[in-house]
């Protein structure tokens, strides 16, 4: 049995693959079973100003675009960001040539916990 965890390793732009620097103010949103791990991560590098939760596995529409793009612009920040799993779902309803707002995703990787695989 191999022991892994799953660390954040960037957030990148879903236009341009650009990275987001570190402290930036912005908006989570997720539509994962348990997104609470997915907000931790972001806080430690990221000012988390609000969340927004859709249902797990939620079938995002360009309305759901529209309210997020509203709810940025009301709280004055410009970057939004999701998991790289709700990224391949807006993909297609995302315009970035018409866009105020950034969207983003949190790419993770998997890290081996050596000294437990050692120690075990």
């Amino acid at each position: 049995v191999y022991l892994c965890k799953m660390v954040p390793e960037v957030v990148y732009a879903l236009s341009d693959k650009s990275i987001l620097p570190t402290n930036s103010r912005i908006i989570a949103f997720s539509a994962i079973g348990q997104p609470k791990e997915f907000y931790a991560f972001l806080q430690k590098d990221y000012k988390l100003s609000a969340v927004v939760d859709f249902e797990d596995h939620h079938d995002y529409e360009r309305t759901d675009i529209e309210r997020l793009i509203r709810i940025a612009k009301k709280e004055k920040i410009s970057n939004l960001v999701t998991t790289e799993k709700d990224a391949v779902k807006i993909d297609s309803l995302v315009d970035v040539n018409s866009l105020t707002v950034g969207f983003y995703a949190l790419k993770l990787r998997a890290v081996l916990d050596l000294e437990e695989i050692l120690n075990g």
